[in-house]
């Protein structure tokens, strides 16, 4: 019996692998005929964002300037988010390569850090079902999980209007929930989303714009959104 369930799991793995095999090269043809219809150098990024793909990016740029930087580079991204230093990172690599355009498509979804890479091009091309995502950053605790960093200061607003209305019960409970490390956190990674952004739209998409429409995008998509999962369609 053994036998028979160690050779039907080799089965599974060598079809899995086919399946694999087979679905890559319907990609690869799709994206060498997006190429062709685009006029363009196209890559794909179906990945969360970290430090991985920052290498991958690396190596990408390291390739196409030794075949010839293109033109235009077209980079379709379908990612969750992730980190949004790495997300910098590859946005600064990616715009080195193409001499013209740099375009970020998004088929599905691009939230959180991947909507930073995509503010990083000179035009975010969406489908009907596409999103994007606020870039309110995400607060590393001890107990590894993480918190918004709108979460707290929704809390801290809360916080103040119940000592306005002089609920000091309810207003120390809130006290006892709210970290001071969470505190002392959430302006300097709020900054850090505002700064990356506002560098990011100022090199392609906003580069001939006055500085009050970047600071107004900036705000909306750092603390402009309920939540962090919010729709931007």
């Amino acid at each position: 019996m053994k036998i028979i369930k160690y050779q039907s799991d080799i089965i599974s793995i060598m079809v899995l692998q086919l399946i694999r095999a087979q679905i890559q090269q319907e990609v690869e043809k799709y994206r060498l005929d997006l190429e062709k219809l685009r006029g363009s150098k196209v890559l794909l990024l179906y990945a969360d964002i970290d430090r991985a793909i920052v290498d991958w990016a690396n190596q990408v740029a390291t390739t196409l300037n030794k075949e010839g930087r293109p033109e235009k580079l077209d980079v379709i991204i379908h990612s969750g988010g992730g980190d949004i230093d790495a997300a910098y990172h590859i946005f600064k690599i990616l715009n080195e390569v193409p001499t013209k355009e740099l375009n970020f498509v998004v088929p599905r979804f691009a939230k959180s850090a991947a909507t930073l890479l995509a503010c990083g091009g000179n035009q975010i091309i969406m489908s009907d079902m596409a999103e994007l995502g606020p870039l309110d950053p995400q607060i590393k605790r001890d107990d590894g999980s993480s918190i918004s960093a709108l979460s707290v200061k929704a809390a801290l607003n809360l916080l103040k209007d119940e000592f306005k209305k002089e609920n000091v019960e309810t207003a120390t409970i809130l006290t006892h929930k709210l970290d001071a490390l969470d505190l002392g956190e959430i302006e300097r990674t709020l900054g850090i989303s505002r700064k990356y952004l506002d560098e990011v739209l100022k090199k392609r998409m906003l580069c001939k714009k006055k500085g009050r429409k970047v600071n107004s995008i900036v705000e909306s998509l750092t603390v402009g959104y309920t939540h962090h999962s919010y729709l931007i369609d």
